[in-house]
């Protein structure tokens, strides 16, 4: 299920419906728009798991700077834990809070946007067995929360623009659908607006390609 980016009573807003009539279809098209949006983007946009635990696979070619750096392109608004294993199956070490950093610096990140990698120091605490990220199966533990803080105010923007265009295309009875194709690509079969198209561009989910 994806995040409310659209919403039946923001929709109806815009819309200017103050009736229940036609709830049922409204609500399906709030559907289909927030759906489109996390296909097209290729991620979440707002937040994953607030105050949540998630553990993770982990292999060199996600990683570089000697294991240092993990790459967390979903991204990761703030942490409440972070523990390591040295592989599959071992226990997991705590590391310090002083011990890690979620990069880029707030102060270098675009406006709303979360952390999207973790760095080991440099200089480790001599109480650190583990200072780096090891390979194997389910060996980094991130407790927090995972993606962004919240939903982004230009994505919901773009998506109660496309909303408005469905009902108005499907009150006038076209053919413009949502379609889910048969390996789970989802794609709506109109033309964004460029405007809306370099929105939502830019909240694209892009790998961190280690060479």
């Amino acid at each position: 299920m994806a995040l409310p980016y659209v919403t039946l009573a923001g929709g109806k807003s815009r819309l200017g419906i103050t009736n229940t009539t036609d709830d049922v279809l409204l609500q399906s098209l709030a559907d289909e728009v927030n759906g489109f949006i996390e296909s097209y983007c290729g991620r979440v946009v707002g937040p994953i798991g607030t105050g949540s635990t998630f553990t993770f696979h982990h292999w060199p070619s996600d990683a570089h700077d000697t294991g240092r750096v993990f790459p967390v392109p979903w991204g990761i608004a703030s942490t409440t834990s972070l523990e390591v294993a040295p592989y599959t199956g071992a226990a997991f070490e705590t590391i310090p809070a002083t011990d890690f950093f979620l990069m880029p610096a707030p102060q270098d990140r675009e406006a709303g946007w979360p952390a999207t990698e973790i760095h080991m120091s440099d200089i480790p605490s001599a109480s650190v067995g583990q200072p780096y990220f090891a390979a194997g199966y389910n060996v980094v533990r991130i407790g927090g929360n995972h993606g962004f803080d919240a939903i982004q105010v230009d994505v919901s923007e773009v998506g109660y623009n496309l909303y408005v265009t469905l009902w108005r295309s499907k009150a006038a009875g076209t053919s413009d659908t949502f379609v889910i194709g048969p390996e789970g690509d989802r794609t709506m079969e109109r033309s964004l607006s460029d405007k809306d198209r370099h929105t939502l561009n830019r909240y694209r989910r892009r790998e961190v390609t280690i060479p």
